[in-house]
C-alpha cells in the first residue's frame, strides 16, 4: 500500500467555514496541533502526519517508510 500526504496550504477562517462534509463519509473534523496528533491518531498514522509536518517546517519533500525518513 502506498499512502501520500499532500500539503493543501493554510485555510483562513472564511475557507474553513466553506467546508462541507459528505454526510455518508465524515461526521466531523477538527484542526489539531502537531503535538496532539499522537493522542488523536493511531500510531502508524500519527508517525506519517508528524513526518509530513516536519517536512513542511523544513521546507522540503520527504519520503517516509512507516513515518520514518528514508536514507
Amino acid at each position: 500500500m502506498v499512502l501520500f500526504v499532500f500539503d493543501g496550504g493554510t485555510l483562513n477562517l472564511a475557507r474553513q467555514q466553506e467546508i462541507v462534509l459528505g454526510s455518508d463519509e465524515i461526521a466531523s473534523y477538527e484542526f489539531v496541533a502537531p503535538d496532539a496528533l499522537a493522542d488523536r491518531l493511531p500510531p502508524r498514522l500519527a508517525r506519517r502526519v508528524i513526518g509530513a509536518v516536519a517536512a513542511r517546517e523544513a521546507g522540503r519533500l520527504r519520503y517516509l517508510e512507516h513515518g520514518v525518513p528514508l536514507g
